[in-house]
């Protein structure tokens, strides 16, 4: 009898596991779909004495702005600012079955002098929401990611 009772509790326990881990990634996918990836208004070109050897601008040290957001500057009067915004709050690391976590990632490139947003960048990103054996599992949105994010495409290397 004990044996039927671990097995039936185990069996509803991995039915219930992939649940929450697919409701996740439907909403997930369904909010990429709305607004998900990079978006440029207006691009600018700088001068290559602004790039890394790797190509990257180079800009401020990220500052910490409080409830996940992060701005850095570049010189030239531009402002890069990350946001991470909760949308289904969970502990992926808490259980067998894990509590799935649900985030929405911005980033957005903006001219200082006018506030005017040049370009922007969407992303989504699940984790937890099924069995968990330590690490658990993940998915973001959109994948592939593009092959070059809304810094890299609105400041331009130029000559």
């Amino acid at each position: 009898m004990r044996c039927m009772t671990t097995l039936a509790l185990t069996a509803l326990a991995l039915l219930q596991s992939g649940c929450e881990r697919y409701a996740l990634d439907r909403q997930m996918e369904e909010l990429c779909r709305k607004d998900g990836g990079v978006k440029v208004y207006e691009s600018v070109r700088l001068p290559a004495d602004r790039f890394d050897l790797t190509g990257r601008v180079i800009s401020s040290p990220a500052q910490e702005m409080g409830r996940g957001v992060f701005v850095q500057v570049v010189q030239g009067g531009y402002g890069i600012e990350s946001r991470d915004e909760v949308i289904k709050a969970g502990d992926p690391f808490k259980g067998f079955v894990s509590e799935g976590r649900l985030l929405r990632f911005t980033t957005t490139v903006r001219r200082l002098s006018d506030g005017k947003v040049l370009g922007e960048e969407i992303s989504y990103g699940r984790t937890g929401g099924d069995i968990s054996l330590g690490h658990p599992s993940q998915s973001i949105c959109p994948n592939p990611r593009p092959a070059r994010g809304v810094v890299q495409a609105v400041l331009e290397k130029g000559e």
